[in-house]
């Protein structure tokens, strides 16, 4: 997997995310079986604007050539893919959050995956 095709994918789903919080935070949180709380949305807006600051570094760093900082870009979005899907299977079996979860878990392990594959293969 190249790190050009991990970073235009992560970048879509961060452009996706962000604006979804932003604008419709209430249906993704009911998507997900949770009852929308102006403190919950007033957190998932913020996490907005970090899929956003993510989805823009991606973007603009995505010919990057191998280098110390496109290792520490791969581990440290592996690293929060992997805990964002962790987060999500514990909140599912805890019924915080409804199996209407497990796509996007799914889809975080694939991008874990994803960035593992880039750190091994260079």
């Amino acid at each position: 997997m190249s790190f050009q095709i991990m970073a235009y994918i992560t970048a879509a789903a961060g452009f996706l995310l962000a604006f979804t919080w932003f604008f419709a935070g209430g249906k993704l949180l009911n998507n997900w079986g949770m009852v929308p709380h102006p403190d919950g949305l007033f957190v998932g807006r913020r996490m907005g604007a970090v899929y956003l600051g993510n989805a823009i570094m991606l973007i603009l760093g995505a010919s990057a050539p191998a280098s110390e900082l496109r290792t520490a870009v791969c581990l440290g979005l592996f690293v929060s893919m992997l805990l964002l899907a962790v987060l999500g299977l514990v909140e599912m079996q805890s019924e915080r959050a409804s199996k209407s979860i497990l796509p996007g878990v799914l889809i975080e392990i694939g991008l874990a995956a994803g960035f593992l594959l880039v750190l091994y293969d260079g």
